[in-house]
C-alpha cells in the first residue's frame, strides 16, 4: 500500500519496479525473421499490481469515451458484436445489385508503434485529468527495457513509443489512441467525404467496426470513397504512429453478381483483393454454416487434438476430463453464432464417444452405456457432457437475452433497423427456449410491469385472470403499485371497478 500511495501522491515510479525483459514468443512454427515473434513485456508483479489498480479504474469510464464501434474491452460489448454487424452488412449487400466494398485493415506492430504524445493528447481531448495523464505518462515513458535472447537479457534500453505487451493498462490505452481513427471517419461521414451502410433509412449507418486493432470499413462503390479513406489513414498513421500495411490489407467486392469486379478496385491502391469467405476474428464471413464443410475446420482441429492423446492410456475419468474441458469447448465459438447441422452435430459427438469408449489404440470397443444418458447432468444419472445441438440451442437463444438487455448497443439498433421481426419471430425456437426458462426478479418491485411480466400458471397475469384484469382501474405499472407490506406481510391493493364477488377472487 505504501508504493501505491507513494505513487499517486509523487506521480514517480521507483526505477527498478517499472523496469521489464521482453521475451520474444514465436507466431509461427519455424521463425525465420524478427517480424515472426511477438514481444511480450515481462512486468515486475509490485507494477502489475499498479497497472491493474489503474486499469481497474479506467475501464469503467471506457463505455462513456470510446465510440460503440469498438467492441474491445468495454463493459457489454463482446467480439462476437463486431461479427453480426458484419455478418448483417454482407447479407444486405448480396441482395442489392449495388452492394458494396468491404475493406480489412492490417496495423504494422499495432501496439509497438503507438506515439506517446498522441496518446497524451486524445486523453486531455476526452477529459481525463492532469494528474492521472501525468501516471499513465509515468506508466508508459519511464521503464527500461531489456530482450532475453535464448534466456540472456540484453543491455537496457529506454522507451520513446509503443505500449508494452503484457501491461494491464495497454489494451484500454490502445483503445484511445485507435478512437482517433473512429472520430476521423465520423467526421468525413458528416462532410459527406466515406459513406458507409444505412439501416432503416438513414437511422443507423455503419462505416466500420473495430475489435482492438482488427477494423473493417464498409463502403459505397465509389472511387472517390476509397480514396478519401486511404488519406484518412495516411494522416492517422502520422499522428499516432499506427501503420497500415496495405499488402495485408485487403478489399472484397461484395454485390448480387461477380467477385471479379473487386480486382480493379484492390489493384487501384495496390491491395490484396479477397473473397467471401475471408475470415475476421477468426470467423468466416459471407459464408454458409448450413453446408457441411463449413464445420470442416471445426472437426479437423478436435481430430487434431486427439492425435497425441492416442499414444497414451487413459483412465475413463481422465478422458471424461479431456472430453469436457478440451473437445467440447473447441467449437463453442462458432456455436454462438450459426446453428450446427445435426449430422455435424452427430460426428463431433461420435468423435467424444469413440474417446470416451476406446482403449490406447482407439480400437472400436463396445459402449457400456448409451450415449443419451452419459450426456445428462449428473443430477440426472449422466456425466454431464451436454449434447452438442442443446449446447447450440442454448447460445443462440442468449442472443435474444442480449437484444433485452442491451438497448444501446450497436449490433441491436442495426438489428431493429433491419429487421428486428426475424430475431423475435413468435414461436421460434430460441423464442420458447429463453420463454420457457425467463424468470423475473422482483426486488424492489419497482421495475417489474405486474401484469404483464410477473406469470401464474405460465400466464401473464392479465390472461391468467382476465376478468380481475377486465375490472381493474390501472391496467399498467410495477408491482409496488399493486400492493404494500403491512407489518412482516405483504398484501395486494389492486382497485377494480366493482366489488368483486367470491366466485370472482378463487
Amino acid at each position: 500500500m505504501n508504493f501505491i500511495n507513494e505513487f499517486c501522491n509523487n506521480g514517480s515510479i521507483v526505477k527498478d519496479l517499472n523496469n521489464s525483459f521482453i521475451a520474444l514468443i514465436p507466431k509461427i512454427g519455424n521463425p525465420t525473421s524478427i517480424i515472426d515473434f511477438r514481444p511480450i513485456s515481462l512486468l515486475e508483479s509490485m507494477y502489475k499490481v499498479l497497472a491493474k489498480v489503474l486499469a481497474n479504474r479506467m475501464k469503467k469510464v471506457m463505455g462513456s469515451v470510446i465510440g460503440d464501434s469498438q467492441m474491445a474491452f468495454v463493459k457489454n460489448r463482446q467480439i462476437v458484436d463486431s461479427f453480426v454487424i458484419a455478418e448483417e452488412i454482407i447479407h444486405k449487400w448480396k441482395g442489392d445489385k449495388k452492394g458494396g466494398l468491404l475493406v480489412k485493415l492490417d496495423f504494422e506492430k499495432a501496439y509497438d508503434s503507438v506515439d506517446h504524445g498522441y496518446l497524451d493528447e486524445m486523453m486531455e481531448d476526452m477529459g481525463f485529468c492532469e494528474r492521472w495523464k501525468g501516471w499513465i505518462k509515468e506508466c508508459i515513458s519511464s521503464p527500461q527495457l531489456s530482450v532475453l535472447v535464448n534466456g540472456c537479457p540484453t543491455t537496457t534500453f529506454g522507451v520513446e513509443r509503443g505500449l508494452r505487451q503484457g501491461n494491464p493498462l495497454s489494451p484500454f490505452l490502445f483503445n484511445i489512441v485507435v478512437e482517433g481513427l473512429n472520430s476521423m471517419l465520423h467526421k468525413a461521414i458528416n462532410l459527406d467525404l466515406v459513406s458507409g451502410e444505412c439501416f432503416g433509412g438513414n437511422d443507423v449507418q455503419v462505416s466500420h467496426i473495430q475489435f482492438a486493432d482488427d477494423t473493417i470499413l464498409f463502403l459505397k462503390p465509389k472511387v472517390e470513397y476509397l480514396c478519401n479513406v486511404k488519406r484518412i489513414l495516411r494522416c492517422f498513421e502520422l499522428v499516432s504512429g499506427l501503420k497500415i500495411n496495405f499488402h495485408k490489407s485487403c478489399v472484397v467486392r461484395v454485390v448480387k453478381g461477380l467477385e471479379e469486379e473487386a480486382i480493379p478496385w484492390a489493384s487501384i491502391f495496390r491491395w490484396n483483393k479477397a473473397s467471401l469467405a475471408i475470415t475476421y476474428l477468426g470467423l468466416p464471413m459471407g459464408a454458409r454454416p448450413g453446408r457441411n464443410s463449413f464445420w470442416n475446420p471445426i472437426v479437423n482441429k478436435i481430430e487434431k487434438r486427439l492425435a497425441p492423446w492416442k499414444k497414451r492410456f487413459l483412465s475413463k475419468g481422465g478422458r471424461l476430463v479431456l472430453i469436457k474441458s478440451v473437445l467440447a469447448s473447441i467449437p463453442n465459438y462458432f456455436l454462438s453464432i450459426f446453428k450446427i447441422p445435426v449430422g455435424v452435430a452427430q460426428k463431433i459427438e461420435r468423435i467424444q464417444m469413440s474417446f470416451l469408449w476406446g482403449d490406447g489404440k482407439f480400437k472400436r470397443k463396445v459402449h457400456a452405456v448409451n450415449w443419451v444418458e452419459v450426456c445428462k447432468s449428473k443430477v440426472k444419472g449422466g456425466l454431464g457432457i451436454g449434447r452438442v445441438v442443446d449446447k447450440n440451442k442454448a447460445m443462440l437463444a442468449k442472443w435474444i437475452w442480449h437484444f433485452g438487455r442491451e438497448k444501446k448497443a450497436l449490433w441491436r439498433r442495426v438489428m431493429v433497423a433491419k429487421a428486428v421481426h426475424c430475431l423475435l419471430k413468435t414461436g421460434s425456437p430460441s423464442s420458447k427456449l429463453v420463454e420457457e426458462g425467463f424468470r423475473v426478479v422482483v426486488g424492489k418491485g419497482d421495475r417489474a410491469d405486474f401484469w404483464n411480466e410477473i406469470k401464474w400458471d405460465s400466464k401473464p397475469l392479465k390472461d391468467a385472470f382476465p376478468r380481475i384484469y377486465a375490472l381493474a382501474v390501472k391496467k399498467c405499472g410495477t408491482i409496488r403499485e399493486f400492493g404494500n407490506w403491512v407489518s412482516s406481510e405483504w398484501v395486494w391493493d389492486v382497485k377494480t371497478k366493482r366489488r368483486l364477488f367470491d366466485w370472482e377472487q378463487q
